[in-house]
């Protein structure tokens, strides 16, 4: 690949955490939707000792500080 291809495929990738940054994301909408995933999921996989594990209350949300949700892993 040559330099110049990294550097459009830089942009490209730029441009495109720029819009999804630009996203409101409903962190309620989110949770609600996971959580009902992990409770099937549970259900079908381990009965409800495991659905009792789910926090039905805890909402991901950014950073207050920043306002961008918190970074996991580091980027080069």
């Amino acid at each position: 690949m040559s330099a110049g291809t990294r550097s459009d495929n830089r942009r490209a990738l730029a441009a495109i955490e720029s819009s999804l940054d630009a996203v409101t994301r409903d962190w309620g909408a989110y949770q609600r939707q996971a959580v009902e995933f992990h409770i099937r999921d549970a259900k079908a996989w381990a009965g409800e000792d495991l659905v009792a594990q789910i926090d039905p209350d805890f909402v991901p949300r950014p950073d207050a500080a920043s306002g961008r949700p918190v970074e996991l892993v580091s980027r080069p």
